[in-house]
């Protein structure tokens, strides 16, 4: 059946877009698990500029 990922962070490097040039983190919790799947609660934390605006 496999292994059951734990608690963990997953990188946000790019897009597509608007946020071509994003930046962050996602934490994950895993609050459920049954035979059909799993229930995580996410939290996205991300930077990007967008690529319109100039810098001061």
């Amino acid at each position: 059946m496999g292994t059951t990922p734990q608690d963990d962070q997953w990188a946000i490097l790019g897009g597509t877009g608007e946020f071509v040039a994003a930046e962050g983190i996602v934490e994950h919790k895993i609050v459920q698990v049954d035979c059909t799947g799993r229930i995580y609660e996410i939290k996205i934390h991300a930077f990007y500029i967008p690529m319109n605006s100039s810098a001061p």
